[in-house]
């Protein structure tokens, strides 16, 4: 597994909350840039690392000093590892994948463990939780491939056979029995509980306080932090990748994760459809864009997300609103928003700083943004790796005004795109913590501007500079330079293809109201 050199900040003073937060895989973990009120003889460290369980991973830990922190990282790291060995269905000599291969097993207690969970989750959720879609998975990533959806004929026999109430047979000696079609692909529940083990596992380390455990936009807050509680951004699947979340909420001892349209959907002859498959139908569902889940435990919020998103709306809720700890934030194909009842009580106020406040004289209008849509083009060569992308405004003087984004946050790479650094990067540290996240795919993406800086503050309206830069390791570099007025005039503007990003488009226009 190739693991990234882990980057390390610390710091004794309070920090500040930023109205805007990083949008990573939709949830976004504001408790690495929100306020923090630390406990006494407790300092804040952070740590991130890449390739971990296929995403990234970021962990805060609020510890006495920094060789206590940098243990407690290596201890989760540990735990993670170990445990992927055991519950990856990817890697051949993975329990799991040994126990798919022969269909019998005896297996370890963690392996047991977890299927015991899945089948608890089966029958909690009357089974839109199934830990044995694996080969009905694998016949969307097929067509894929060949372009072709499946037919009836190749998904009904599948589907018979995960609809067996007993598809694991776990015997009291750990000896596992596979029924005869089934696959097991246990993600919905096993992210979860390696987040549960691997913070559990930090926070055990004498002189750590608390601790924030981030993999791939799934959260564990556990200990003491932000006075039992840390803030958590959530967004719709309409947003721009670097958006302003649509919710604030306190997330205390406990877990929020998100589950919807996001890079693994199938794309089968330029149609999307969900990564998420029903085992009601055998098909890829089609009721919500996303779905996130406030729960005590990781691996709870992690089954739950990706089961409501195939119970059904009206049965989610009602899932949520009669258990106690969970809460849900679902975004329906429709657009419309549904909330448990008690997700209204999570809610934490933004802190929104208005003209006169900033010393502004003339803002832009309300609802008027600034889009940049851009595309990574698909290069066809052997060793060929995501751009590292950053994109900044500034004014006309060339003064940095906002980061919208920047895509490779380990520092080896945010410094390959030398424009940016060189001028802004190493002397703004801080701001590269709050908008760098993992590089993307080729596809076309979103981002906006809605008129505020760095800090919060709206500007005024004139004459700004858009600067996207653009590098890739064993490839070249792009810089793009382009002044836009952003008075209340709509305008348009675009960018021929280049040597890493495809065509750009910039809008400037007021919101249409939906």
């Amino acid at each position: 597994m190739n693991i990234a050199k882990s980057n390390v900040s610390s710091s004794k003073e309070e920090k500040m909350a930023f109205r805007y937060f990083p949008n990573y895989s939709r949830v976004i973990a504001a408790a690495m840039v929100a306020s923090i009120v630390q406990p006494a003889l407790a300092n804040e460290y952070s740590f991130q690392a890449d390739h971990v369980l296929g995403t990234e991973v970021k962990m805060t830990v609020e510890a006495s000093s920094q060789e206590v922190a940098q243990f407690a990282w290596e201890q989760a790291r540990s735990e993670i590892s170990r445990l992927e060995k055991i519950f990856s269905s990817r890697d051949s000599h993975a329990e799991l994948a040994v126990l798919n291969d022969r269909k019998s097993l005896e297996v370890s207690s963690e392996l047991s463990e977890l299927l015991t969970a899945c089948k608890a989750w089966h029958e909690k959720t009357n089974g839109a939780l199934h830990c044995g879609m694996g080969k009905l998975v694998k016949v969307w990533k097929n067509s894929e491939k060949s372009g072709v959806l499946p037919s009836d004929s190749e998904i009904k026999p599948l589907l018979d056979a995960v609809a067996l109430n007993n598809f694991i047979d776990i015997k009291s000696n750990s000896f596992v029995q596979l029924s005869e079609g089934v696959e097991l692909n246990v993600d919905a529940v096993a992210k979860g509980k390696i987040i549960d083990k691997a913070s559990q596992a930090a926070l055990a380390i004498d002189g750590v306080q608390g601790v924030v455990l981030n993999i791939g936009g799934d959260i564990r807050t556990l200990g003491k932090l932000s006075e039992s509680a840390v803030k958590v951004g959530v967004s719709s699947g309409n947003s721009a990748d670097n958006s302003t979340p649509d919710d604030l909420v306190r997330v205390a001892n406990a877990a929020i994760a998100t589950s919807g349209a996001g890079q693994r959907d199938f794309n089968i002859s330029g149609q999307t459809y969900s990564h998420i498959v029903s085992p009601f139908n055998g098909r890829p569902q089609e009721i919500v864009d996303y779905v996130s889940v406030i729960a005590p435990s990781a691996e709870e919020a992690d089954a739950l997300a990706t089961a409501f998103s195939v119970m059904g709306i009206s049965q989610s809720l009602l899932y949520a609103n009669t258990h106690e700890g969970i809460e849900t934030f679902i975004f329906s194909k429709g657009g419309t928003l549904f909330k448990s009842k008690g997700w209204e009580g999570l809610r934490v106020p933004v802190e929104v700083i208005t003209a006169a406040e900033a010393g502004v004289e003339n803002p832009w209008a309300p609802d008027w943004k600034m889009r940049v849509k851009y595309s990574v083009p698909e290069i066809d060569i052997s060793d060929y790796e995501y751009p590292y992308i950053v994109a900044w405004v500034t004014d006309a003087e060339n003064k940095p005004v906002k980061h919208l984004l920047m895509l490779g946050d380990s520092p080896r790479w945010i410094e390959e795109n030398y424009v940016h650094w060189r001028r802004v990067g190493r002397k703004q540290p801080a701001v590269i913590d709050h908008v760098a996240r993992p590089t993307k795919p080729p596809g076309v993406y979103d981002i906006e501007w809605d008129g505020v800086d760095d800090h919060g503050r709206p500007v005024e309206q004139g004459e700004y500079i858009l600067h996207i830069e653009a590098s890739r390791e064993h490839g070249g570099h792009q810089y793009v330079k382009l002044p836009v007025n952003l008075s209340n005039t709509a305008d348009v503007w675009t960018v021929d293809p280049g040597s890493e990003l495809g065509k750009i488009s910039i809008d400037f226009s007021k919101t249409k109201s939906s």
